[in-house]
């Protein structure tokens, strides 16, 4: 059995998100302007108004590699079913869920009324077990929806199993002319589908095929049909494929940059699945993570959530920037933190004409503590930090160790002062005394 995740929402967060839906809808509308473009925000406004989007995946747990595997998606909205191996053909019924299928690993669709779609995924071809994942993803980035499938080394297809469809037409086939005399030259060859072409003398004599199978037969009179190979499929029964030649594999399309979900609530948080094609997550108040391809092994929740300024710790050797703390957290599919990456990320933090300050570094919060990140490095717009590991960084200024010590200095000068007072008062007194 595969495993299989199902996402949902409180009635209360779903609410709260259709007011956020409205109200960018309309900011929306009112930047673009009147015209075709009115025509796009007018399907968006009515799907926010329907049930938010859920979904489960089903798939088998282990299947033969480079099998066409059967895929249930159910559930209802639209989303992105996004395999990290193998591809999905552009073809039934992946088009039935997706019309612009082009034979790429993701696939882009609406789950019908009816709650479930099936799909065909083309399990990749592998020399030893590899555990691949398939993910529903809807439009804001969350993964209400997963499940994994051992591929398992091995022939994807047998030709020695019998044809699971109806002989193809003998019309389909180049024919020979009627057998010649013994004496005649060869005939011509015939041409078979699924084999290669093998050419076969007139004569009774038996030549040996240049494939492993066996030694061809004479040719009879009547024309043969084809032979058919055959996938087996996970479903029961052999699933019949007319031309045996492996599907091609389809270019990589390169990994673009995730875009920020929506804010879930009012604090700034974004986030965003990230996978190990890398890509960047910007927050608008000010922080940006980029993180390079291999950084991470599998894909994850990466958020970006901004920090009160009364909730960062305070230190008398650093003076902290306003507004410029956040937090970087990732979660595995699973909901497991991420504490640091495979290979380092950079973070940036955006500094304003206000918040900028000579000697601005970032630091990051060991606790109650603040300790600088190396090699920060200061711009006229911002800061930029190599980071090892996920946590709470905010922007600070270190305070010259030398006015401390100027201080003491400036207390030590005014008690000395003050005791030579008491002594010159209390000399005088005595004075006075002496005199009466």
């Amino acid at each position: 059995m595969s495993s299989v995740l199902t996402g949902g929402m409180s009635g209360a967060r779903r609410l709260r998100l259709r007011l956020l839906s409205s109200v960018w809808l309309v900011a929306a509308v009112v930047a673009m302007g009147a015209g075709p473009r009115l025509a796009v925000a007018a399907p968006a406004a009515q799907v926010s108004s329907t049930a938010a989007p859920t979904a489960s995946l089903s798939c088998p747990s282990t299947v033969t590699s480079g099998a066409l595997v059967p895929v249930t998606i159910s559930g209802n909205g639209k989303f992105a079913v996004d395999a990290r191996a193998g591809f999905w053909p552009a073809t039934s019924p992946n088009t039935d869920f997706s019309p612009n299928a082009d034979g790429s690993h993701v696939l882009v669709g609406t789950i019908p009324d009816s709650g479930s779609a099936s799909l065909l995924w083309q399990a990749p071809t592998v020399d030893s077990a590899q555990l691949v994942y398939i993910f529903a993803n809807d439009m804001n980035g969350n993964t209400p929806g997963e499940c994994d499938v051992t591929v398992q080394p091995g022939g994807a297809a047998n030709p020695t199993a019998p044809p699971a469809t109806a002989p193809v037409p003998a019309t389909s086939v180049s024919t020979a002319p009627p057998p010649p005399p013994p004496t005649a030259p060869p005939a011509p060859p015939v041409q078979a589908v699924a084999p290669p072409p093998t050419v076969l003398p007139a004569t009774p004599l038996a030549t040996p095929a240049p494939t492993p199978t066996p030694a061809a037969t004479p040719i009879p009179a009547a024309t043969p049909a084809p032979t058919v190979a055959a996938t087996p499929l996970a479903i029961g029964g052999p699933f019949a494929v007319i031309n045996p030649t492996a599907a091609p594999t389809p270019t990589p399309t390169p990994a673009l940059p995730p875009t920020p979900a929506p804010s879930d609530n009012e604090n700034g948080r974004v986030a965003a699945i990230i996978g190990p094609a890398g890509g960047q997550l910007r927050n608008p108040r000010g922080a940006t993570l980029t993180i390079p391809a291999g950084a991470l092994a599998a894909p994850a929740m990466v958020e970006i959530a901004p920090v009160p300024d009364p909730s960062l710790p305070v230190a008398p050797n650093v003076d902290l920037i306003p507004g410029s703390g956040f937090d970087i957290t990732l979660r595995a599919a699973g909901g497991t933190a991420v504490p640091k990456p495979l290979h380092p990320v950079t973070l940036r933090l955006a500094l304003t004409s206000q918040q900028w300050r000579r000697g601005a570094t970032i630091y990051w919060i060991n606790g109650t503590a603040l300790d600088p990140v190396p090699g920060t490095d200061l711009d006229q717009t911002g800061a930029t930090a190599t980071l090892t590991h996920f946590s709470r960084f905010v922007a600070g200024v270190p305070t010259p160790a030398t006015s401390a010590s100027r201080d003491l200095f400036i207390w030590l000068v005014l008690a000395i002062a003050g005791l030579a007072a008491l002594a010159f008062a209390g000399a005088v007194v005595a004075s006075l005394g002496r005199r009466r």
